[in-house]
């Protein structure tokens, strides 16, 4: 289980989201802006990020560079609805970050990309068992 904070402004993908990830049994704070973003993982660093590059108030790839700033070790994922760039691999590259997805994405490749790089914060065995 890891802690997940996800930045999304559309709160019906936002939910969308935040449910399936805590099916998956991660824990999931949302935000649906940059601002309430920043604000949330000063309060309490997360595992991992999952942003937004678009968001009214603090965009996404400000909040990337703050986090990078505050926790650069912190593997962050972005989406981005578009425009989109000419190679989604030079964005990646260029904002620095573990994986960018272009929206609508494929929840089964974004679940996976997220389990890869939380790997270790999953529990591998059931201490109760």
């Amino acid at each position: 289980m890891a802690r997940i904070l996800l930045a999304e402004d559309f709160e019906s993908v936002r939910r969308l989201l935040t449910n399936a990830l805590a099916l998956d049994g991660h824990i999931v704070t949302s935000a649906g802006n940059g601002a309430e973003a920043i604000a949330a993982f000063i309060d309490r660093p997360h595992d991992l990020v999952i942003t937004d590059l678009e968001m009214p108030y603090v965009s996404g790839q400000a909040l990337i560079a703050e986090i990078q700033h505050i926790a650069p070790s912190t593997p962050i994922i972005g989406m981005t609805g578009g425009p989109f760039p000419e190679s989604i691999e030079d964005e990646r590259q260029r904002l620095n970050i573990a994986a960018l997805f272009v929206k609508p994405m494929d929840l089964g490749t974004l679940r996976q990309t997220i389990h890869d790089l939380v790997a270790d914060k999953v529990p591998t065995t059931n201490p109760a068992a």
